[in-house]
């Protein structure tokens, strides 16, 4: 041992893992939450272009197009709380970069369930800002009039539910071999 030698505590540039982009620079997560928002800015257009505020196409049935403003949440709940709901959208987003961020390596499906509820989220906050409330036109029997942005907002809460759920965020989770199966082959 070298006593007059200095050590250095800090690890080697090797032995450091390569840093992952950050959440802007993600193809998937910028992907997934650009065309989120492209297909429903681009259906809120076609609706507001062609229809008039209440309107329905068709006029009766279970599945149909009936253009409205939601001034409230998801489901049509919390109506004139506008301000509020702004707010929440905004600290949405900020949780979603976090939660992003604070992840060692995202997975692919979780990358792709922030884009989705990103995307989303956008979608919605942009309506809230230009026009006041947030255009909603997909009407389906029993369930309030909802848009693309608030079904992509719900399939990814329920993929992130499912991703955390069943502790496939975890690095531990491994499939292993039952014990009647034998391991598999090594490459010589």
């Amino acid at each position: 041992m070298n006593l007059n030698s200095t050590q250095n505590d800090a690890p080697s540039a090797q032995a450091q893992p390569r840093a992952r982009p950050s959440w802007y620079r993600d193809p998937l997560l910028i992907g997934v939450l650009g065309a989120t928002l492209a297909l429903d800015q681009l259906t809120k257009w076609l609706v507001t272009s062609n229809m008039a505020p209440g309107q329905s196409i068709p006029a009766q049935g279970i599945a149909r197009i009936t253009y409205v403003h939601n001034t409230g949440g998801v489901f049509g709940l919390f109506q004139g709380y506008g301000m509020i709901l702004t707010i929440i959208a905004f600290a949405a987003v900020g949780l979603m970069i976090w939660l992003y961020r604070s992840s060692p390596m995202p997975a692919l499906i979780m990358r792709a369930a922030l884009g989705l509820q990103m995307g989303g989220a956008i979608g919605n906050l942009i309506d809230r800002l230009r026009v006041g409330s947030v255009i909603d036109f997909i009407d389906l029997g029993p369930w309030p009039v909802f848009n693309v942005a608030d079904s992509s907002i719900v399939v990814g809460i329920t993929v992130l539910a499912w991703y955390f759920g069943t502790g496939r965020d975890r690095p531990d989770h491994r499939r292993e071999a039952p014990a009647d199966e034998p391991p598999p082959p090594s490459s010589p």
